[in-house]
């Protein structure tokens, strides 16, 4: 279907037709061969593939479709052909056209996506197993009536609802019986949000904030994580606020809650026993902060919920500059009972044994700490500046800086039942040696300390050394560093005989 203009250059002239008489022509075609041939240099290549598709089986097993089309209609098109046809997996992928510079030489001036206003229509997939649906910067309406009988797994990425859209209606029992994950990723305008499932066993919310209400019954549900759902910040008068949370979650054996997200304990109520739980995640907590501050009680009112938890994640941020703030970490006065207190610490270059301290005090029972180092400084320069053990000046904070005035953690003896320690991302900084050493100080009977050093360091012999000698004897000190040239990565380090 294609010809060629006055100076031999082809021509398509299949972009021109309606989808409707390109869909007719491609399905009188003899084989599949012969319509991949046909439509190779037509841009309507979405319509393609479906009749494509449509043709090639009775039934199609997995359907994977990518394209960075722009054409909601095209799309809508398609799944409309796959739908009847499709008897398990469908992956579709709609890319966002990235515009041209407007300047050829300069490579920084790079134009954003380019995407044509417009909303896809998903059918229903009735025999589907799985769909995996990302369209880039379109939006989708869901079907009004229709059961995706079969449907275990559904997942939307970067994709923007309808007004009328009403996701929790859809992923319901009487509709999606045997729905077992739910995953929404990077996408917008899902305000209400209210399910009632016998199947669901695994959720996974993750929206540009503005929820309104969430809501859910799910007896069977292990796993909710919902970041960042809530918590937008929003102009009112002249001033940022939280926006208010509202949830609900009856889920009685839960054992997985990444909540990192907005908590009031007058509107947001959780229906489920703690004895099952097994982790909790909450959203990061500012170390320091401005005396005004009240984000960080989110997290400690959240803690202030549970009893006991196996495994208990925080993330703890340090600011680049103290000047008027306030440390905030006293406001936790109360932690679960925990096994494993996972932290993600960004000190900064500050001191941060302190906070550390404070929160395994309270954890008595603790047997195993995770802490993982980072910042924003994860460049060769500044890895260059930290490693103490080629002579360069360490890049740490004053003497007088305010996370240097509480030393009570250098003296403290408090851990009668911490049994392993495990630490990524360590730089050899002055600050993370001190914190490393006074873990012997802290626990008399540490077993193992595990070090997996940060991916940058290259000359270790003298890290390394001086970590083995801070251990005892009753303790199995493990230094693993990075080799990106091996397989696995990851190698022990053994001393130089």
């Amino acid at each position: 279907m294609a010809g060629v203009d006055d100076g031999g250059v082809p021509v398509d002239r299949l972009s021109s037709l309606p989808g409707d008489v390109l869909h007719l022509i491609l399905l009188r075609l003899c084989s599949a061969e012969a319509a991949a041939r046909t439509s190779f240099e037509s841009d309507v290549k979405l319509a393609v593939l479906a009749a494509l598709a449509a043709n090639a089986a009775p039934a199609i097993r997995r359907l994977q479709v990518a394209t960075d089309a722009d054409d909601p209609d095209a799309t809508t098109a398609t799944l409309l052909l796959a739908a009847p046809r499709l008897a398990g997996e469908i992956s579709f992928c709609s890319w966002p056209r990235w515009g041209d510079s407007s300047d050829d030489d300069d490579d920084d001036d790079v134009m954003p996506p380019v995407r044509s206003p417009g909303v896809v229509d998903l059918p229903c997939f009735e025999k589907a197993t799985e769909i995996w649906l990302t369209l880039g910067l379109l939006g989708v309406a869901l079907p009004q009536s229709g059961v995706f009988a079969r449907l275990t797994s559904l997942t939307f990425r970067d994709v923007r609802f309808t007004a009328d859209c009403d996701l929790g209606e859809v992923v319901s029992s009487a509709r999606c019986p045997l729905l077992q994950k739910l995953h929404v990723h990077a996408s917008q305008d899902l305000c209400n949000l209210v399910i009632f499932s016998e199947s669901l066993v695994h959720i996974e919310l993750q929206l540009h904030g503005g929820m309104g209400e969430f809501m859910i019954v799910a007896p069977r549900l292990r796993v909710l994580d919902v970041p960042h759902c809530f918590s937008w910040r929003t102009y009112r008068s002249d001033s940022l606020v939280w926006d208010q949370p509202f949830a609900a979650v009856f889920a009685p054996v839960l054992e997985d809650l990444i909540w990192v997200d907005a908590y009031d304990p007058a509107s947001v109520k959780f229906g489920f026993g703690t004895e099952r739980l097994q982790k909790v995640k909450t959203l990061p907590i500012k170390v320091y902060e401005h005396p005004r501050c009240t984000a960080h009680m989110n997290s400690v009112k959240l803690l202030q919920r549970f009893e006991t938890v196996s495994v208990l994640q925080l993330e703890l941020n340090y600011p680049e500059t103290m000047g008027d703030q306030q440390y905030l970490m006293e406001a936790i006065t109360k932690l679960p009972t925990i096994e494993v207190l996972s932290l993600v610490l960004s000190a900064r270059g500050h001191t941060f044994g302190h906070c550390v301290f404070h929160l395994l005090k309270m954890s008595t029972g603790i047997r195993k700490l995770e802490l993982t180092l980072q910042g924003d400084h994860d460049s060769q320069e500044w890895i260059m500046d930290t490693m103490w053990f080629l002579g360069h000046q360490t890049k740490t904070c004053s003497e007088s800086c305010i996370c240097n005035q509480s030393q009570d953690w250098k003296t403290a003896d408090i851990l009668d039942s911490l049994l392993e320690v495990e630490i990524s991302g360590l730089k050899g900084s002055e600050n993370e040696l001190a914190f490393v050493k006074q873990l012997f100080g802290w626990s008399a009977v540490l077993k193992t300390l595990t070090v997996h050093l940060h991916l940058d360091l290259t000359d270790i012999d003298d890290l390394c050394k001086e970590l083995l000698s801070l251990g005892t004897p009753d303790t199995d000190v493990k230094i693993y560093f990075f080799h990106p040239k091996t397989s696995p990565p990851w190698k022990l380090y053994t001393p130089p005989e």
